[in-house]
């Protein structure tokens, strides 16, 4: 997300957007999840269509509040000042599909 908005939780997200590579994929089932286990409703967010190498832009351009994006556009957006990253939603909602080996 774009640093200094205050969005951290699924609850700041209720009422926003959020970029993910397909509206029924698991980049949205992620975030749907993210955003539920973290107090937000997923049915009051918006889900956006975002090809992965757009994605960066989408959220600096303020299309999209939020995204899920994967390598190697997620770790390009680590190093963009303008950025931040608030948290892993593979890895909150199935633990085994964020680890390397998936154990």
């Amino acid at each position: 997300m774009r640093k200094g908005e205050g969005l951290r939780n699924g609850k700041d997200f209720d009422g926003k957007t959020i970029g993910v590579n397909d509206t029924r994929g698991l980049q949205w089932m992620y975030a749907r999840g993210w955003v539920k286990a973290t107090r937000g409703d997923p049915d009051t967010v918006t889900y956006r269509a975002v090809p992965f190498p757009q994605m960066i832009d989408a959220l600096k351009s303020k299309q999209v509040d939020g995204a899920i994006p994967s390598e190697p556009f997620l770790s390009a957006s680590r190093s963009d000042p303008a950025l931040e990253i608030i948290a892993n939603p593979a890895a909150r909602c199935s633990p085994r599909a964020a680890s390397p080996r998936g154990s």
